[in-house]
């Protein structure tokens, strides 16, 4: 049961890395700052916020700055120099990204270890649990192999005989470890 485990997660993973470069993502998200931003900007206008958490953090130069909120092109609510950085002035046309955007964030829809180390644990943890509907949610995503490339002809043969086929025999196989007497 535990190779049946250890080959599920790897394929999930290997083809949601493969996910994100198909679909011209490779992992760290970059936009463009619009306008130069001084030490107290509490907003940041970029191209696109697009492929960014709604709340989380982004780093300019070697200052980090967190926000908790986003719109299509700017992040707001922001608390600059976050993250034991020092708050420092930007010029427009710097590149704005966020290396913390795994892939377990991107799946899940937020960031599950800043959420814990900022909240708290309690706090943090609450926060988790509340967002259980959109974990679960990434769960089925990965067992039915919801990958925009699973969809081109011929590959979506691949996901429906053999990728389903695996999720079924590993979902089979957790239910039988659970309820064997």
């Amino acid at each position: 049961m535990s190779n049946w485990i250890v080959f599920f997660v790897c394929c999930t993973v290997a083809f949601f890395i493969l996910s994100m470069f198909m679909d011209g993502n490779p992992g760290i998200v970059t936009a463009q700052l619009q306008t130069s931003l001084s030490e107290t900007s509490t907003t940041i206008a970029v191209d696109s916020t697009a492929g960014f958490l709604d709340a989380d953090f982004v780093v300019i130069d070697i200052e980090e700055i967190c926000y908790t909120a986003t719109t299509p092109t700017t992040f707001t609510g922001l608390t600059r120099g976050c993250r034991d950085t020092e708050a420092a002035p930007h010029i427009a046309g710097k590149r704005v990204y966020n290396d913390a955007t795994g892939m377990v964030n991107r799946l899940v829809g937020f960031n599950i270890l800043r959420s814990l180390a900022d909240d708290g644990l309690i706090k943090g943890t609450i926060t988790v649990v509340t967002n259980v509907p959109t974990i679960a949610k990434a769960f089925v995503q990965m067992a039915i192999w919801d990958f925009p490339f699973f969809n081109a002809p011929g590959v979506i043969y691949f996901k429906y005989i053999v990728l389903l086929a695996v999720s079924a025999g590993l979902i089979f196989g957790f239910f039988q470890l659970i309820f064997r007497r």
